[in-house]
C-alpha cells in the first residue's frame, strides 16, 4: 500500500462521530492598522476596550522574523527578536525576547513552567535555531513564548480583579485585551502568525471544524468575552478564572493536535527512508513539549485529579512519548493522558486529505526528489 493510503487508514486512531453548533462568526477579520489605537475594535468576537495595539503588532513582528530566516538574513532576524520593529513601546519596541526571558514565579502556569523546564532554554534555542536557518523551529519558539506571556497577563486579569483593580487602561482588563491581542493578533500579517490561525489551520487537517471554524477560534474569543466583563462590569474573579481555564483547555486541544501532525507527517517520512525529516520532526515536537507538559500538568489539575495522580499519568505519558516512534504511538500516548477528561479523542480529530497534503509539504522540505516519488507514487 502506498505510504500516503497508510497514512489515511492510520488516522482513523482518534476517529468519532461528533455533532457540534457554533453560531459563525466569520474568519478573523483582523486588526486596525499599524500605529492606531485598538479602543473598540470588534475582533472574532472579541471588543478590545483598551489600546493594546503594540500587542496586536507583535504579529508583524513575527512575520518579519519569518522572512528574514526565509531570506537567509539571520542577522536581521535576530535582531528583531532581540530590540523588536513594530510594535512600540514609548521610546523603545516590544520584543519576543522579552517575553521568552519573563519569568513571573509565584503565578500559576509560571511555576508549572519551572517545574518542567530550565527557563533560559527558551531565549537559547531561538537563538540557536535563527542562527542555523532553522525556520520551523523559530516558528514554534515565537508561538510558545507567545502563549507563555499571554497566560501572564491571564494570571494577572485573575489578580488584578481579586483587587478590585478593573481600570480599563491599566488593570484586568488591560491585561485581557493584551493576552486577546496576543491571540487573535493583526489581520495584516502572514500566513499562521497568530494562535487564532493555527487553530483554524489544525481544526482543517484534523477534521474538526464547525461550519469551516476551528471550536476554540470561537471559543476562546467568547470566553475572553466572558472573563472581561466578569471582570469590568462585577470584579467577579471566579467568571476571569473559569474564563483562563477554558482558554487554557482550548490551547491545549491544539497543540496536542499540533503534536499529533507532526507525528502524522514523522510517519511519513520514516515510510520514505527520509532519515533528516524524521529527526526534524522529532526536535520540533520536543520543542513542542517544552509548553504542552506543563500545559497538561495543569490541565488534570482542573480536571479534579490529585497530585499524585496527575504525577503519574506525566510520568506515563513522559515514558509513552520516549517509546513513540510513529503518529501511532504519539497518537496512543495522547489519548492515553487526557483519558476520562473533557478533551476527548473527538474535539482532537484525526488526519484528513488536508493533513496527507501538509505532510507532504513536509517531505519536500527535507526529502530528496526520489523520496518525494516514492511517497507520491501511487
Amino acid at each position: 500500500m502506498a505510504p500516503s493510503r497508510v497514512l489515511l487508514s492510520v488516522a482513523g486512531l482518534a476517529l468519532c462521530l461528533c455533532t457540534a453548533s457554533a453560531s459563525f462568526l466569520g474568519p478573523n477579520p483582523g486588526s486596525t492598522p499599524l500605529g492606531t489605537d485598538s479602543t473598540g475594535l470588534y475582533d472574532a468576537g472579541y471588543v478590545y476596550i483598551s489600546d493594546v495595539q503594540s500587542y496586536i503588532n507583535m504579529t508583524l513582528d513575527y512575520c518579519d522574523i519569518v522572512a528574514a530566516v526565509t531570506a537567509g538574513d539571520n542577522e536581521t532576524a535576530l535582531d528583531i527578536y532581540l530590540y523588536g520593529k513594530n510594535a512600540e513601546k514609548g521610546a523603545v519596541y516590544r520584543t519576543f525576547r522579552e517575553w521568552a526571558v519573563a519569568n513571573h514565579t509565584g503565578e500559576y502556569f509560571y511555576d508549572l513552567l519551572a517545574e518542567y523546564n530550565d527557563m533560559d532554554t527558551l531565549d537559547a534555542g531561538t537563538r540557536a535555531a535563527i542562527g542555523a536557518s532553522d525556520l520551523p523551529a523559530v516558528e514554534h519558539f515565537l508561538h510558545i513564548m507567545r502563549v507563555k506571556y499571554a497566560y501572564h497577563e491571564y494570571d494577572a486579569a485573575v489578580f488584578n480583579t481579586g483587587l478590585n483593580n478593573t481600570a480599563p487602561d491599566s488593570g484586568a482588563p488591560h491585561n485581557l485585551d493584551e493576552a486577546l491581542a496576543m491571540f487573535l493578533g493583526s489581520g495584516f500579517s502572514c500566513p499562521g502568525a497568530t494562535e487564532y490561525a493555527v487553530m483554524q489551520a489544525n481544526a482543517q487537517m484534523m477534521g474538526t471544524a464547525v461550519s469551516g471554524m476551528a471550536p476554540g477560534a470561537i471559543a476562546v474569543p467568547r470566553h475572553g468575552m466572558a472573563a472581561l466583563i466578569g471582570s469590568a462590569a462585577f470584579n467577579d474573579t471566579d467568571a476571569v478564572e473559569a474564563a483562563y481555564h477554558a482558554i487554557r483547555e482550548e490551547t491545549l486541544v491544539t497543540k496536542l493536535q499540533t503534536l499529533m501532525l507532526h507525528a502524522y507527517a514523522k510517519t511519513a517520512m520514516a515510510w520514505t527512508d527520509c532519515a533528516d525529516g524524521s529527526v526534524h520532526m522529532s526536535e520540533l515536537i520536543g520543542i513542542l513539549r517544552w509548553l504542552v507538559d506543563p500545559m497538561l500538568h495543569g490541565f488534570l489539575v482542573d480536571q479534579g485529579m490529585s497530585t499524585n495522580a496527575t504525577m503519574a499519568r506525566m510520568e506515563a505519558f513522559d515514558a509513552d512519548m520516549a517509546e513513540a516512534m510513529s503518529y501511532h504511538g504519539v497518537g496512543t500516548a495522547v489519548l492515553r493522558v487526557v483519558d476520562d477528561t473533557t478533551i476527548t479523542g473527538c474535539r482532537l480529530g484525526a488526519p484528513t486529505e488536508a493533513a496527507r497534503e501538509d505532510a507532504l509539504a513536509w517531505q519536500a522540505k527535507y526529502c530528496t526528489e526520489e523520496v518525494m516519488e516514492m511517497s507520491m507514487g501511487m
